[in-house]
Formats: C-alpha cells, structure tokens, sequence
C-alpha cells in the first residue's frame, strides 16, 4: 500500500506547478528576471494562467535551470570580461590622474599652497 503511495507522490511530482518565486528562488534570480526570460522566450512559458495566478511545471522549470547550467554562453562571458577590462582601465587612468596632478607643483611647495602673483609666499 505505501508504495502506490510513493509512485503517486512520483507522478505528481512530475506535473506539479510552482509560482515565479519558486522559478526564480531555483536559480538564485529575482522574479524580474524571471519575467523577462519567459518574456523574451529564454524560459519556459507558464502552462497555467488566470488571474493573479501564473504557473509552471517544475519539470519544465527544472530542465530549464540543469540546461543554463551546463550550457557555456561565450558572449556573456565576453561582455562580462569586456566590461571588467574596461573598468579595470578606468580605474587605472583614475589613480595615474592623481599622480599627475602633484607634478605640475613648483619648487617642492605642498598642494595646499597657494603661489601670490607676485612669487612670494
């Protein structure tokens, strides 16, 4: 008897629904993203929808997720590596600027100090 129970909780298992913070809580993202990835057709569409009541298969939602994760997208790689070369050079160009602006002091004198137009202090 308990175990056509446990095939039961089995089959339902396979076609249970879960909400879009379920969806998103499964991949560590915000429903936002979520939204926007069913939206664009990167997730699975909802197999029921009414009213203030959206769901999905957890099936579907879990291939989903198994797919992302061992499917290497080269061009968010890319785009993550561009972006932190560029702020790596930014932030370089930063610090090179503030050293720069100390060269052009005159005769030792500290920053803080201001030459009258007449050369003396």
């Amino acid at each position: 008897m308990d175990i056509k129970r446990y095939e039961l909780r089995c089959d339902l298992a396979s076609v249970a629904l879960i909400d879009a913070a379920t969806c998103a809580a499964t991949g560590s993202v915000s429903e936002s993203w979520w939204h926007n990835a069913v939206r664009t057709g990167l997730a699975p569409q909802p197999a029921f929808r009414r009213t203030r009541c959206t769901r999905w298969r957890i099936k579907e939602v879990a291939e989903f997720w198994h797919r992302q994760s061992t499917t290497e997208n080269p061009t968010a790689s890319s785009a993550v590596l561009d972006k932190a070369s560029k702020a790596s050079a930014a932030a370089a160009k930063s610090r090179r600027g503030g050293k720069t602006s100390d060269a052009g002091v005159a005769g030792g004198q500290s920053t803080g100090q201001v030459q009258a137009k007449g050369g003396a202090l």
